[in-house]
């Protein structure tokens, strides 16, 4: 069972969600295995498609066997790499281009740099958010209108509430 409770904000009239989820895991192995077949068989087409997605690459494809509609894959950098930072950032931004060119309204984040690429919550927090502000910051009409990021922690919570306040600041 997946329990979650939300803190609703707003930046750049865009509605931010976090979502605080017990005992899941949002990654690749676990997408597919919640997926199952129907969804391998989407993430193959893709795979045949696209081909290897570059650093900092991102693609849509569709999410059969899940909740979603779709889903946009990512290549992010690993943590202490020259540029990481920037790199990740680009990501995001490369994200929420594919999110626009098929006009979604919905987005949703996982904090994924600070697992198994080992960035620092802090830090991917701030990349990511600083990433998504200026998207929207640039950007004078977005079909993206809600942004949901999955947090597995209180800790992780706090920081993401903690830089949106910065943000807010500015």
């Amino acid at each position: 069972m997946v329990s979650f409770s939300f803190f609703p904000t707003i930046i750049y009239k865009i509605k931010i969600f976090f979502f605080f989820f017990y005992k899941i895991v949002i990654s690749g192995n676990a997408l597919e295995k919640a997926g199952g077949k129907e969804f391998l068989e989407a993430v193959k087409e893709l795979r045949k498609s696209h081909g290897p997605l570059e650093l900092t690459g991102a693609a849509l494809s569709q999410a059969n066997g899940l909740a979603a509609k779709f889903v946009i894959h990512c290549h992010i950098p690993q943590w202490g790499s020259d540029k990481c930072e920037e790199q990740l950032e680009k990501t995001i931004k490369n994200c929420l281009s594919v999110a626009e060119e098929k006009k979604l309204k919905s987005v949703a984040f996982p904090s994924f740099p600070s697992g198994r690429n080992g960035f620092p919550k802090q830090t991917a927090a701030q990349v990511i958010l600083r990433a998504i502000s200026n998207h929207f910051g640039s950007s004078s009409s977005s079909t993206v209108k809600n942004i949901f990021f999955l947090l597995f922690d209180s800790e992780s919570i706090g920081i993401y509430v903690q830089e949106m306040a910065k943000l807010d600041t500015k």
